[in-house]
């Protein structure tokens, strides 16, 4: 054997040797939130994404609690950004997913397709149900009906999208949604009234 092909021979050794043992490589991606940029840096190893680090977010902490932590397990998990996001917070999680997705596109990586349903039904609810009163939305206003309908005798269900209870008051300031509200008076709205805030809620 030559020289040539001895040296032909030796780099083609290690550029085989290189692909197997390739080392784990990071790279980071942004996507748009609801409340702005997430970006996220993304370990690859193999193809396979091992470790995902949130390096900026200013979602509300509370609403999209579940995007940085079992929503970031699942994508970990499938190896994949086509799976449902949270309930409730879905720009955080599209935006989440999306820098997923680039930072994929940026190590070269081609991520796993939609994966299977995993999701089972609980075999302990009944599948047929009926009450006399359904309220969606277990925020304040939500308890409220479903407290007062069921001191009148009603059989009450109340239904919630999110992992929390709470809806819009888990993260008011306590302000009303009103006509003449101290939030209007300091902002100088001095025309609103009463028939105007139906009329525009309607």
């Amino acid at each position: 054997m030559n020289k040539f092909s001895v040296l032909t021979a030796s780099v083609l050794s290690a550029l085989m040797l290189s692909s197997v043992s390739a080392a784990p490589v990071t790279t980071e991606g942004t996507g748009v939130g609801k409340h702005g940029d997430i970006a996220v840096a993304v370990t690859f190893d193999n193809g396979k994404i091992t470790k995902i680090d949130v390096v900026q977010n200013k979602e509300n902490k509370v609403l999209a609690q579940k995007v940085f932590t079992e929503l970031k397990d699942n994508v970990i998990r499938t190896n994949s950004v086509e799976i449902d996001g949270i309930a409730g917070a879905t720009f955080s999680s599209k935006g989440f997913l999306d820098a997923v997705k680039a930072a994929a596109d940026k190590a070269g990586v081609k991520l796993a397709a939609k994966p299977a349903d995993t999701k089972k039904a609980d075999s302990a609810m009944a599948q047929n149900q009926s009450y006399d009163v359904v309220v969606i939305g277990a925020g304040g206003a939500g308890f409220a009906a479903a407290v007062e309908a069921k001191s009148k005798g009603a059989n009450v269900v109340l239904l919630e999208k999110m992992p929390t209870v709470g809806g819009n008051s888990l993260i008011s300031g306590a302000e009303m949604n009103v006509a003449g509200s101290w939030v209007q008076k300091n902002l100088n709205i001095n025309d609103d009234t009463p028939e105007r805030f139906a009329e525009d809620t309607l």
